[in-house]
């Protein structure tokens, strides 16, 4: 008699978590804000583009980097043409590799995780282990796994909130981001682990 068992899929932590991000943000200079995911309204792309914008016009250095393919292409081309309206900040590369992609995170000061919906969303989870500080909206599963809830909003308003928090107190970002790293890594390890006792226990019996 034969026997199925299925387990549920474990994440690969370690190659990320030993990217360290470098704290090199200073008021001097722009905050390079990243955004990685798919361009179109479930990922709220597009709310995070008119934060930056109001933000950006009550003085705040604010630049924000998309990665990401884009359904429908339209969708790619409103971005092409608010660049060409001047949003000259607002930088677009397409679709990247995740491996590329892992390695992009510590070239910039925030991360942003604004989506509509998104039931689990790697992005947050590959930005926390590489310490980039990071803010998500609510709606995004891996909120359940983190304690600290100063990283969540639940609205626009709440988004702009931090951002702007984010900009005038970084170092407090810097702090939450460490910890929740360590937080999140020992939980995920710790369930890998679970699951593979699991599957050692269900198939000798």
């Amino acid at each position: 008699m034969k026997k199925m068992v299925l387990i549920q899929l474990s994440m690969k932590t370690t190659p990320v978590h030993k990217i360290k991000y470098e704290n090199r943000f200073s008021k001097s200079t722009p905050m390079k804000i990243l955004f990685s995911g798919r361009i179109e309204k479930r990922k709220g792309i597009f709310n995070l583009i008119k934060a930056v914008k109001q933000l950006r016009d009550q003085g705040m250095f604010l630049e924000l980097y998309c990665f990401g393919a884009s359904t429908p292409v339209k969708q790619t081309d409103t971005i092409t043409i608010l660049q060409n309206k001047g949003y000259e900040w607002l930088h677009f590369y397409g679709s990247v590799p995740r491996k590329q992609m892992i390695e992009q995170y510590k070239n910039y000061d925030l991360c942003v995780v604004p989506s509509v919906f998104d039931s689990f969303c790697l992005t947050a989870l590959e930005a926390i282990y590489s310490k980039l500080p990071t803010i998500m909206s609510n709606t995004t599963g891996i909120t359940d796994l983190i304690s600290d809830k100063s990283l969540v909003f639940c609205s626009f308003d709440e988004m702009l909130l931090k951002l702007k928090d984010a900009y005038y107190n970084y170092s407090t970002y810097i702090s939450a981001i460490n910890s929740t790293s360590t937080e999140l890594h020992h939980k995920t390890q710790t369930a890998n682990r679970d699951r593979l006792n699991y599957y050692y226990k269900v198939s000798n019996t």
